[in-house]
């Protein structure tokens, strides 16, 4: 009898919802595994979920039950992170045995001589024991049987994985204690989350004895972020009590375009209730929870983002307001710089095309304004970005000039000129391959300095950040770096016309007290009226080129 079916035929009541790809896998790599170890071929297994995915369920009830019901085992150590839990894994199974009529009608009753809290004995012959993380195990067995099928779920939590020694003597408890206590016959299932770089299960991705599954929550992101930026709003409006609401009526107004390129693991979990989970639980827990991540947020290879938000005063001014303490600066004195690398692959799995748009303030701070990342087609990128010209007055802006890429800057130049808008674009020649790992690399100091700040609106270049060097793609990065470059980096002064007066405005310090000064000499230099400057969200951006078209 196979695993699967044993489960959802004798234990409907947990497993009622359908199973996904990876639960099918789960169960036929269980059956091989048993069958190998059986023949003398130990197995090692790794198994890690986005949580809410039913692990637990299938690892320490219906694997055990299914080993001991069918005879396939005969010694099953269930551990955790503490014994009470493991005692819970097998009161569970204790309950099914003594009341499913399923089991008892075609096994019969499998109540064997031990029936206790704190290990049983099934008809079978198969002993099912309860333990938990660090308790002593060494010289187990079941009668002339050395335990044969090991599982170990969630042998660390949040408050444990926190101290370097707590983790170091699990890891230690589990290569000395746990993987010696079966002999050529043992199979070892551990299940977990990645809860910390330096946390057992990481250890495990490593190790080539394990063959590792990780199951993510969430395949492929939406492509459109501008539009979740704006349910997120919505979503975390405290001024309407009706937020929820709001939010899902926007949701189902724009459902379609929402859900573009977007791919969940197992449809139980569909993408909206995903994003809930992402608002309520925060950005590093869905990481590290949901995405079987091993860096979240503020661990990865540019560690905490500076962010920032804007607001728009009450005489239409646009302000930029640092979350680290340092200046707000006015949109209207910064420079505004653009880069955009484009790509030809439309498929989900080629790179992104990438345009980035960034403000320097006079002191030398990047304000990241915008970031696009799409899969749309050359033309309807450069409709995009002669749209955003018109919105912004970018003091320059770059193309990545390699191969194609010189067509597509010819192409741009004559679209801002059809469109009469005046902005100065280049094409600027990148090294492509091993080099872009040293360009974003280069970013490291001025964001570590909180030189270059963030808005929370920008999904998609956060997560290549956040996951970087580890990110599928990188164009996001890449694309920021070109902008900074550009306009000549972060964290220098920078020289603006205020109208009256010149102002050289130097770097004094950033961080949590940032702050810069300002060298005030009068110039003759006239006043001239500024454009409004808006930030307009990508939203817009799209919904103005569908207007247009």
């Amino acid at each position: 009898m196979d695993f699967s079916f044993f489960a959802h035929f004798y234990l409907p009541s947990h497993f009622s919802a359908p199973d996904a790809l990876f639960h099918k896998e789960f169960a036929s790599d269980m059956e091989r595994m048993v069958a190998a170890s059986e023949a003398g071929t130990r197995g090692h297994v790794a198994e890690i979920w986005a949580r809410g995915f039913a692990k637990t369920t299938w690892a320490t009830l219906g694997l055990p039950l299914w080993c001991g019901a069918t005879d396939k085992k005969r010694h099953i150590p269930l551990i955790a992170d503490s014994l009470s839990q493991s005692e819970q894994f097998l009161e569970t199974i204790r309950h099914e045995v003594e009341s499913n009529e399923g089991l008892q009608e075609d096994f019969g009753d499998l109540r064997g001589p031990l029936w206790r809290d704190d290990g049983i004995i099934l008809s079978t012959g198969t002993k099912i024991v309860p333990y938990g993380a660090r308790q002593k195990l060494r010289g187990r067995k079941h009668r002339a049987r050395r335990p044969d099928l090991v599982v170990c779920d969630d042998l660390e939590d949040d408050i444990s994985v926190i101290s370097e020694t707590q983790r170091q003597r699990l890891r230690h408890w589990i290569e000395r204690v746990v993987l010696k206590l079966g002999g050529k016959y043992t199979m070892y299932v551990f299940l977990g989350s990645l809860l910390h770089p330096d946390c057992h299960m990481a250890h495990l991705l490593v190790n080539p004895g394990f063959y590792v599954r990780r199951y993510p929550a969430v395949n492929t992101f939406a492509e459109r972020e501008d539009l979740w930026a704006r349910w997120r709003e919505l979503y975390t409006d405290l001024g309407d009590p009706r937020r929820k609401e709001t939010a899902r009526a926007f949701y189902d107004s724009n459902e379609e375009e929402m859900l573009r390129a977007t791919e969940v693991t197992w449809e139980h979990m569909n993408y909206y209730f995903l994003m809930e989970e992402r608002v309520i639980g925060g950005r590093a827990a869905f990481a590290r929870e949901m995405q079987c991540k091993l860096r979240s947020e503020g661990e990865g290879f540019f560690g905490p983002l500076g962010m920032y938000h804007s607001e728009v005063r009450s005489n239409g001014e646009v302000w930029l307001i640092p979350h680290t303490g340092a200046p707000e600066v006015r949109l209207q004195d910064c420079v505004v710089t653009g880069f955009c690398d484009p790509a030809l692959g439309r498929s989900h799995s080629s790179s992104y095309a990438a345009m980035t748009t960034i403000a320097k303030a006079p002191n030398g701070q990047v304000f990241v304004l915008d970031s696009l990342l799409t899969h749309r087609p050359t033309d309807w990128v450069i409709d995009y970005i002669v749209d955003r010209c018109r919105e912004l007055r970018y003091a320059r802006f770059g193309v990545e000039n390699v191969a194609f890429q010189s067509l597509f800057v010819r192409d741009l130049k004559r679209a801002l000129a059809a469109a009469q808008v005046e902005v100065i674009t280049r094409g600027v020649p990148r090294p492509p391959g091993a080099n872009q790992g040293k360009r974003i690399e280069s970013l490291q100091p001025a964001i570590d300095n909180e030189w270059i700040l963030f808005h929370d609106k920008q999904n998609l270049l956060l997560d290549q950040m956040d996951d970087y060097p580890d990110a599928a793609f990188k164009d996001g990065p890449d694309s920021l770096e070109g902008a900074v470059s550009l306009a000549g980096g972060a964290g220098q002064a920078s020289l603006i016309n205020t109208g009256a007066t010149v102002v050289s405005a130097n770097l004094h310090t950033f961080g949590t007290r940032g702050a810069y000064h300002t060298n005030r000499t009068p110039s003759p230099v006239p006043a001239e009226p500024e454009p409004k400057m808006l930030i307009r969200t990508e939203e817009e951006c799209y919904a103005r080129l569908t207007a247009q078209s």
